[in-house]
């Protein structure tokens, strides 16, 4: 269910000169510049390079035969090293996309503009249909460009011998919230996902994932 959140419009303080219906006017609408914004530090690239390469079966051997721990790594820089070239020509894109799929309404009353809060989550994969449709060329240049960055920074990676680089137990909480037990699958795209996000994330912003879910909002874990 939608988190109900207070519209910060009504809360109107006393201009001179100026009313609330005015004020209201002139704050509704969401500019450009905060969609742009969103489409770079939030960019729909971002889990499209990282699922591309853990949804790929010879991707993933890859990252065992180099060893969990660098492969995560190489996934990561490999990642950004992309999304310097392509990130920037789909903000366009986004931002259109965006305005296209999300109602007026629904967006000029958001008070956190972000994919990882409600409401706008509910509208990712209809954001990422409509780019499919409008901006092809560059996600598919991008993914071939993902696929041969990774495979460059790997390739010079020596294979790791040792058995214990690719034997890794998640982290107590984590284990118990999304049920796994032992060790990562790391042949398994969601857990060697998980696996990898749990290497990269700064201990300092990872949350304290509960177990069972609280009846409140939860945290988003966010992209290393």
């Amino acid at each position: 269910m939608a988190l109900k959140l207070p519209k910060l419009l009504w809360a109107c303080p006393l201009v001179a000169g100026v009313s609330c219906s005015t004020m209201a006017q002139d704050t509704a609408s969401v500019p450009d510049s905060s969609l742009e914004h969103l489409a770079i530090v939030e960019s729909r690239l971002f889990p499209r390079l990282k699922s591309l390469v853990y949804n790929d079966a010879r991707l993933r051997s890859e990252i065992r035969r180099i060893g969990y721990a660098k492969g995560c790594r190489a996934v990561h820089d490999s990642r950004h090293e992309v999304m310097e070239e392509y990130g920037p020509k789909l903000v366009p894109f986004t931002v259109t996309a965006i305005r296209h799929v999300v109602p007026a309404g629904r967006l000029n009353g958001m008070r956190v503009l972000s994919f990882l809060a409600m409401p706008l989550t509910i509208y990712q994969g209809r954001i990422d249909v409509e780019l499919e449709m409008t901006a092809g060329p560059i996600l598919q240049s991008a993914d071939v460009a993902m696929r041969a960055v990774f495979k460059a920074r790997t390739k010079v990676i020596a294979t790791e011998r040792s058995h214990s680089a690719n034997v890794i137990a998640p982290k107590a909480d984590v284990a118990a919230a999304v049920g796994i037990k032992g060790t990562y699958d790391l042949d398994d795209p969601s857990q060697i996902s998980l696996a990898c996000a749990e290497l990269l994330i700064s201990p300092r912003a990872r949350p304290k994932i509960s177990t069972p879910p609280l009846p409140k909002p939860y945290v988003v874990m966010p992209n290393p």
